[in-house]
């Protein structure tokens, strides 16, 4: 059933990211930039691996502990929100706007396309390190669509 949802997902997704080309603007987008755009993404994870080593880093040293807070609730909120919540968008954030440093987008169209490639990438990359293997791999392409 996998199978069938990754390639229904692909023909269609394939189709609106051909037409969405054509659609937004004038001049086609390099396929170098939407290739960085993606290693953009890819490179937000690993700065979310440095900002999560470096919040955990931190609290400790400020002698707190997650483990100190006595509500189980709240310990899950907290430590879900400042090692996986903020650092990953914090990240994908960061990039994005080095892409709109680089590469000067000209409308709204072109912004959509910067986040939807740093996406990509951090959603590819993360699914890679979470599967380990091609299970990885296709979960990417049938959650991350």
């Amino acid at each position: 059933m996998e199978i069938v949802q990754l390639i229904i997902a692909s023909i269609i997704l394939g189709i609106l990211y051909k037409k969405m080309f054509k659609w937004g603007i004038s001049e086609k987008i390099a396929t170098r930039q939407a290739i960085i755009l993606i290693i953009f993404g890819v490179i937000a994870t690993i700065l979310t691996l440095l900002l999560a080593l470096g919040i955990g880093f931190s609290i400790s040293k400020m002698g707190y502990a997650l483990a100190d807070i006595p509500n189980m609730t709240i310990r899950a909120f907290t430590s879900a929100f400042l090692l996986a919540g903020l650092t990953e968008e914090v990240s994908k954030l960061l990039m994005i706007l080095l892409s709109i440093k680089l590469f000067h987008p000209q409308n709204v169209y072109e912004y959509a396309l910067i986040g939807a490639g740093i996406g990509m990438g951090f959603t590819l990359h993360e699914e890679l390190l979470y599967g380990g293997s091609i299970v990885g791999f296709s979960r990417f392409l049938t959650l991350a669509f």
